[in-house]
């Protein structure tokens, strides 16, 4: 069913508003997906499929944790893909209310949390052989240094990343060079693409990160 609403809804919905949008069935994929054609979460799957196919694996084998998991767009993505276990992670109840509504059967679990709470991703682990982060929107949530070893630092050697981070003109050898500082990433590739465009039409880029625990 394709849902209509009125010319010029996306100037009135605040996009940072997400419990808002959410609550709203099929607002977010109007807005955000039909009229500001947001590619990140296919591109982040897609790059993640590329990754592990290179080395001979089945994107079934993964086990993914999916940051910023929102109403469950990303899980979907990492569904088509052949994912075999998805967890959503977000801090929003009303997101994780969304995606059960919309997208029922995407995630085994969804974590209503932040990334950061004490023995929350060594738990996580543990339960569902957790291997792989990914998170369509960009992953801005903690520092570089927090994240790594907050969060990265618990996962298995040879785990996968495939995320957005934000695209800031000139640095993306800045970017690469924070991850590696921490010893923890072994960058397989960074490359910008369009995120989405402006309510004025004006592209938004990202940088998509693949990488490996090292």
């Amino acid at each position: 069913m394709t849902v209509s609403y009125p010319d010029g809804v996306e100037e009135i919905v605040r996009l940072q508003d997400y419990d808002h949008i959410f609550a709203i069935p099929g607002l977010y994929e109007e807005v955000v997906q039909r009229r500001l054609k947001c590619a990140s979460p296919s591109h982040i799957a897609q790059k993640l499929l590329q990754g592990v196919t290179s080395v001979d694996m089945k994107a079934s084998e993964l086990h993914v944790l999916d940051v910023g998991a929102g109403n469950g767009l990303s899980g979907q993505e990492l569904r088509r893909i052949g994912v075999g276990t998805v967890i959503g992670l977000d801090v929003s109840e009303i997101a994780r209310l969304a995606a059960e509504r919309d997208r029922p059967g995407v995630y085994e679990e969804y974590i209503v949390a932040d990334m950061a709470t004490p023995d929350l991703i060594p738990d996580l682990i543990q339960r569902y052989k957790l291997n792989t982060v990914t998170c369509a929107g960009a992953l801005g949530h903690l520092p570089v240094d927090d994240f790594a070893r907050r969060v990265w630092s618990e996962f298995p050697k040879g785990s996968w990343i495939s995320a957005g981070v934000f695209d800031v003109p000139g640095t993306e050898n800045k970017i690469i060079a924070s991850y590696k500082t921490t010893g923890l990433f072994e960058i397989i590739s960074c490359e910008r693409f369009r995120h989405r465009q402006t309510m004025a039409g004006e592209p938004i880029y990202n940088l998509a990160l693949l990488a490996r625990r090292s």
